[in-house]
């Protein structure tokens, strides 16, 4: 079985189709045409996607390192399996991300005052354009979202610990699976929720106080789990085979 923690390169040497086929399984898997708990028939997957078996399995490896799916040993085979979307599993993965960012925000809080001021105009930008695109008439969670992101990316690609940067990296996209499919059912009333909680973010970096900062960050993704939690109780788990 593949050790999720090392990439794999696609052993026809063609990058570009892995990547292809990374893309369009993902998307079978966020727009919910792969359910969680779901498994993949590799001859036909590859067939119906128009791919070598050597590229599909090359992606399917990509998205067991992201999280979308789980990669158990079968004897001498491996066996590939969407992941499961629990409430459990979610705390988890908002925890050590509030975690992370704790840490990268703490140096963040330590540079000089010019440097904290132009950061927090910046991130008070990005907070004002997700909240922008949830109160409108016409609500575009996508937008929203990616503002979202642009807000804690803002700071997090401030530090200079590469460990921390990597392994944000690589829970992103697993976060993003969550938000994905419960938080966009509920978009406006997530994103007006959270927008204090960033603008506390925003003030401990120009307070310079980088345990202020840590305990802002530390309880949004905490105060984030708690209601992502109540939706998806609401609207249910996915764990087994073709749930809707």
């Amino acid at each position: 079985m593949t050790d999720p923690s090392h990439p794999v390169s696609d052993p026809s040497g063609n990058a570009d189709r892995v990547t292809e086929a990374y893309h369009q399984i993902r998307r079978l898997i966020l727009f919910r045409r792969l359910s969680a708990g779901t498994p993949i028939i590799q001859a036909r997957m590859a067939e119906d996607l128009g791919h070598s078996r050597a590229t599909l399995r090359a992606a399917l490896q990509r998205l067991v390192r992201e999280g979308y799916m789980v990669e158990t040993a079968l004897g001498t085979y491996s066996r590939f399996v969407v992941a499961s979307l629990t409430v459990e599993d979610m705390r988890d993965l908002f925890f050590v991300v509030g975690a992370l960012e704790g840490v990268a925000i703490r140096e963040v809080a330590a540079l000089p005052l010019e440097e904290r001021e132009e950061l927090a105009k910046q991130m008070e930008l990005f907070n004002e354009r997700a909240l922008a695109f949830v109160t409108a008439s016409e609500i575009d969670p996508e937008q929203a979202n990616q503002w979202d992101t642009e807000f804690h990316i803002a700071f997090t690609s401030r530090s200079t610990g590469s460990r921390v940067l990597s392994q944000l990296q690589s829970i992103r996209p697993q976060v993003d699976r969550y938000r994905d499919l419960y938080v966009n059912r509920v978009a406006g009333e997530a994103r007006i929720l959270a927008s204090p909680e960033h603008q506390a973010i925003v003030e401990a970096i120009r307070v310079g106080d980088p345990d202020v900062a840590e305990r802002a960050v530390v309880r949004h993704w905490r105060s984030g789990s708690v209601r992502l939690a109540e939706l998806i109780r609401k609207v249910g788990e996915r764990r087994g085979y073709g749930e809707d």
